[in-house]
C-alpha cells in the first residue's frame, strides 16, 4: 500500500512539472461573506500550517533547549538558537546549517503529499528577520510559491513575527519582547517589508493574500490593535489593490472586531485561531463556529480559522466533527501543522508528519557539524511518521 501511495506521489510530480510555470489558479477575492473566484464560483480555503519551516518553534525541532552546559543560552526561539549555531560553528557555518535545516525541511514532493491529501492552500508563516539574512525572505518564499503554483495550491503569506515582534511569545521569534504596538519605528518597518512583498507578488494569482500579522497579542487594546493593521493594510493597498489581506482578532475576540465597511477596507477576510481545552472541546468549537457565522452575517464578512487544532482525549472524533461542521457553514481553515519533529509529535494530533521513532536530538555544544547535518535529516518527511489518526480525521473532499 505504502509502494502504491508513493508511486502515485511520484508520478504525480512528474506529470504536473511537465506543465507550464505560469499560474494557473484562478484570482480569489471577496464577495458578500464569501469568497469567490474569478470564474464567480465559491471557493473555501481547506489549509494546513507549514510551520517550522520559516518560523522556527523550538518545540516543533529536534535541538537541546539548554545542553546544562554552564555558561550557555537557554535555545527558546529563533533569535537565540542561530545566535547559539553562530557562536559554535562561525557565522559560515551557521548559514549552512540554517540552509540545509529548510532544504530537509520542505521539498517539492511535500507539496505533492499536500495537494494529494485534499488541501487547497497552504498558510505560510515567516519571520520578518529572514529578509535581513544573507539570502533573504525572497529566496524561500519564491520557492514555495512556484511549487505551490506547480501543485495548484493557493499560499496564504502569514507574517508570524513582526519588526519588534507583536507579543512575549517564542513564537514571534523572540521571547519576551513585545515593541510593535508601543514604537512607531517598528510599525513602520514592518510596512515597508509588507509593501515589498506586495509589490513582488502583486500579479501572482497563487498567492491568495496576505495575514498582516500573526496573533497579535501585544496589542494593549482593540483600538491600537485595528489602527496598527489599519496602517499596514494601507501601505499594501498602495501597492496591490487585488489580494486578498487577513486581518486577525489576536485571541481579543471577534466580537471587538470594527466594521470594514466603517474601517474603509475592502477585499478583507477576517481571521482568528483556536486550540480548545480537553474537557471543552466540542463546546467550545460549536460556540466558535455560531459566532463566526453571526458576524460573517452582520459584516458581509468572509471569516477564517487560520489555526487550530484539538486537545481532546477523543481527538480524531473531534477534529473530524469540527471540520465537517466548518465545511458545512463554508468557512475556510488552515490546520496547524503539516509536520513536526520535536517530543510533542509523539502519539498526538499535532503534525500530519511527525517525529521519527527514534528522535535524535541536536547538541550544539557537543555535536559537530557533520553530526549536526546529519541530524537534521530528520526533518525530511520521507523520515517521519505519518500521522494515521489525523489523516483519517480529515474527510473534507
Amino acid at each position: 500500500m505504502q509502494m502504491k501511495k508513493l508511486l502515485f506521489v511520484l508520478l504525480l510530480v512528474f506529470s504536473i512539472s511537465q506543465l507550464p510555470a505560469h499560474d494557473r489558479l484562478p484570482w480569489l477575492k471577496t464577495e458578500g461573506g464569501g469568497i469567490i473566484d474569478s470564474k464567480g464560483s465559491t471557493f473555501v480555503f481547506r489549509g494546513i500550517n507549514l510551520g517550522g519551516w520559516l518560523a522556527e518553534e523550538m518545540w516543533m525541532l529536534p535541538f537541546k533547549k539548554n545542553p546544562g552546559k554552564k555558561g550557555v543560552v537557554e535555545i527558546k526561539d529563533y533569535v537565540t538558537l542561530w545566535s547559539t549555531v553562530e557562536r559554535r560553528f562561525g557565522k559560515a557555518g551557521m548559514e549552512r546549517i540554517r540552509k540545509t535545516m529548510r532544504n530537509e525541511w520542505l521539498a517539492e514532493a511535500d507539496f505533492a503529499k499536500i495537494a494529494l491529501s485534499g488541501f487547497n492552500c497552504v498558510r505560510l508563516p515567516f519571520y520578518y528577520d529572514i529578509m535581513e539574512e544573507p539570502t533573504g525572505l525572497f529566496l524561500w518564499l519564491d520557492r514555495a510559491i512556484e511549487l505551490a503554483s506547480k501543485y495548484n495550491i493557493y499560499v496564504i503569506l502569514d507574517m508570524h513575527g513582526t519588526p519588534g515582534r507583536q507579543s512575549s511569545e517564542q513564537h514571534t521569534g523572540a521571547e519576551n519582547c513585545c515593541r510593535l504596538f508601543f514604537d512607531s519605528t517598528c510599525v513602520q518597518k514592518t510596512c515597508e517589508i509588507w509593501a515589498k512583498i506586495a509589490e513582488r507578488y502583486k500579479n501572482r494569482s497563487v498567492v491568495a493574500g496576505y495575514d498582516l500579522i500573526n496573533e497579535p497579542m501585544g496589542a494593549p487594546n482593540n483600538v491600537i490593535l485595528y489602527l496598527v493593521q489599519d496602517q499596514i493594510y494601507r501601505a499594501i493597498r498602495a501597492h496591490d489593490t487585488k489580494h486578498i489581506i487577513f486581518i486577525e482578532d489576536g485571541f481579543k475576540g471577534l466580537d471587538h472586531m470594527p466594521n470594514p465597511a466603517v474601517a474603509g477596507w475592502k477585499n478583507v477576510v477576517y481571521s482568528t485561531h483556536t486550540y480548545p481545552s480537553v474537557e471543552g472541546s466540542e463546546k467550545e468549537m460549536q460556540q466558535l463556529i455560531e459566532k463566526i457565522v453571526a458576524l460573517r452575517t452582520a459584516f458581509k464578512t468572509p471569516i477564517y480559522l487560520g489555526e487550530f487544532n484539538v486537545k481532546s482525549n477523543d481527538k480524531a472524533k473531534v477534529l473530524q466533527q469540527f471540520i465537517a461542521q466548518l465545511q458545512a457553514h463554508e468557512i475556510s481553515w488552515s490546520l496547524w501543522t503539516y509536520k513536526l519533529v520535536g517530543d510533542k509529535g509523539k502519539d498526538s494530533m499535532w503534525g500530519l508528519y511527525n517525529r521519527p521513532k527514534k528522535l535524535k536530538k541536536i547538541d550544539l555544544v557537543e555535536d559537530s557539524m557533520e553530526t549536526v547535518l546529519k541530524k537534521l535529516q530528520q526533518l525530511r518527511t520521507e523520515n517521519l511518521k505519518e500521522n494515521k489518526d489525523l489523516l483519517a480525521a480529515l474527510r473534507f473532499n
